[in-house]
């Protein structure tokens, strides 16, 4: 993915068990992945680790109006892109918001991918594996509530950085 968009943010480094982003906490703005690499941690259980350049975390708490729904704590000597006002710029700059978009789309699809995986190998069976259909169906079919209407800019509003 092209992530030319993200050269225009300060860079900021941080340590081995640095957490940038704390599961229940507002987050700060959002970070992407410029080299190193971080553990995701949710509920105390370890999910993953990334190390790819670009990846992108604190996005979900931005997009679901509300606080990390997960632990970022750096496991080796990482930098980071770090954008601190993302509402502003999300909203306001359209190829930071399609690439943070791509990047969601690309672990939603991957989800998507994992659980039809297990599906294929353990659905039809009398155990716990049966709740698959209904995982997969509020993965895909889920929709929030109410999306909140965008507040166009005024002409006279002065340029917001990083918008077109």
């Amino acid at each position: 993915m092209d992530q030319s968009c993200l050269k225009q943010f300060p860079i900021i480094e941080r340590e081995e068990g640095d957490e940038i982003i704390v599961q229940g906490s507002r987050v700060s703005g959002l970070f992407f992945l410029e080299s190193g690499a971080v553990e995701i941690i949710k509920n105390g259980i370890h999910m993953t680790q990334i190390n790819n350049k670009g990846a992108s975390f604190g996005e979900m708490a931005y997009f679901l109006d509300g606080v990390s729904t997960a632990t970022v704590r750096v496991k080796e000597p990482s930098t980071f892109r770090f954008i601190e006002d993302s509402e502003v710029l999300l909203e306001n700059s359209p190829d930071l918001l399609l690439y943070v978009a791509k990047v969601m789309a690309h672990r939603l699809d991957a989800i998507n991918n994992y659980l039809s995986e297990v599906k294929r190998q353990y659905g039809g069976q009398d155990n716990h594996f049966d709740l698959l259909d209904d995982i997969l169906r509020a993965v895909i079919v889920r929709h929030p509530a109410k999306v909140p209407e965008r507040e166009v800019p005024d002409e006279d509003d002065p340029p917001i950085p990083g918008a077109r």
